[in-house]
């Protein structure tokens, strides 16, 4: 009886469903809906009493959370004669590569190395100086 029974279900489930089976006979014929209009908000700009200015977009229908910071320099443990140099052991970074300089040399001496050092810094002003924001918001905290 217990047979019969699954037996006769799984005829009734196929039966039923092979009207929706023969609806389409390739995948492409499968109609595509329109995806709704993208419309990103403005973030909110919030200056925090030390200074920092944070950008805030809330976006209620995806729950991620996203951070960046830019970090422009200074520190209490940093030598007088090196102000703005920073500290970033430890810390993850994004970073963008906008062209090739050269590959790896070896110098024959310090001044040698120096003078390459400063034609590479040339060549990579050079380089950057065409890179444009996307955005105000990228401007704003990218440039």
């Amino acid at each position: 009886m217990k047979r019969f029974l699954f037996a006769l279900s799984a005829l009734i489930t196929l039966t039923l469903s092979l009207p929706a089976l023969a609806q389409y006979k390739e995948w492409g014929q499968i109609p595509i809906p329109p995806l709704p209009a993208f419309k990103p908000q403005q973030p909110k700009r919030i200056v925090l009493p030390n200074g920092m200015v944070i950008f805030l977009q809330e976006d209620h229908e995806l729950p991620l959370i996203d951070g960046v910071a830019r970090i422009r320099g200074g520190s209490t443990s940093e030598p007088a004669a090196k102000s703005g140099l920073v500290d970033l052991y430890g810390e993850v970074c994004q970073v963008s590569f906008f062209g090739f300089l050269r590959p790896e040399v070896k110098f024959e001496g310090l001044d040698a190395l120096v003078a390459q050092m400063k034609r590479d810094e040339a060549e990579a002003r050079a380089l950057l100086a065409g890179v444009r924001p996307l955005s105000e918001l990228d401007s704003a905290i990218a440039f």
